[in-house]
């Protein structure tokens, strides 16, 4: 039993960390901007990681798929596709 919690909670800290890695990776190809509304992002603030094209879409949980959005934008896409929530904000990607 005690094996099993110290492998669970070295997954969950290796998950955490490649998040981590992964937001950071996606954040520089942003310009550490959130592509919808321009905002600065914080890689250690309220950032979220939205699938551009969303999974019950079929879009993929590969990097080329993830964005680093600020809570708001992506709170507010939803599972929209980009084309859609563009229209309905009058929002371009940055």
């Amino acid at each position: 039993m005690i094996r099993n919690k110290r492998r669970d909670r070295a997954t969950a800290e290796m998950a955490s960390l490649l998040r981590t890695i992964a937001i950071g990776v996606i954040l520089e190809t942003q310009d550490d901007c959130c592509p919808w509304c321009g905002l600065l992002l914080d890689p250690c603030g309220a950032v979220e990681v939205d699938h551009h094209i969303p999974v019950s879409e079929g879009g993929p949980t590969e990097l080329f798929n993830l964005r680093v959005l600020c809570r708001r934008c992506n709170q507010a896409k939803g599972r929209m596709m980009p084309d859609e929530f563009a229209r309905l904000t009058g929002h371009d990607l940055v």
